[in-house]
């Protein structure tokens, strides 16, 4: 969050370093279902939380159903 605009992607480390890492956000959501708790592995906090735009649920590509608004 201290560069406007960025210049390149946020690494997930910056974000952990102030959130908790997935597991730790997936105990605290009160979501149903769970973004944080899901079963894909290769996410990048960055494929749902954008900075300078709006954020979009990875999720929704597959599942049309989810109705989860993402911060």
């Amino acid at each position: 969050h201290t560069e406007t605009s960025p210049s390149k992607k946020v690494p997930d480390a910056k974000c952990i370093s102030c959130h908790g890492d997935r597991k730790a956000l997936g105990e605290r959501s009160k979501s149903k279902p769970n973004p944080h708790m899901n079963h894909v592995d290769e996410l990048y906090c960055s494929d749902c939380h954008h900075v300078h735009k709006a954020s979009e649920l990875y999720c929704q590509q597959c599942h049309e159903d989810f109705n989860l608004k993402v911060p």
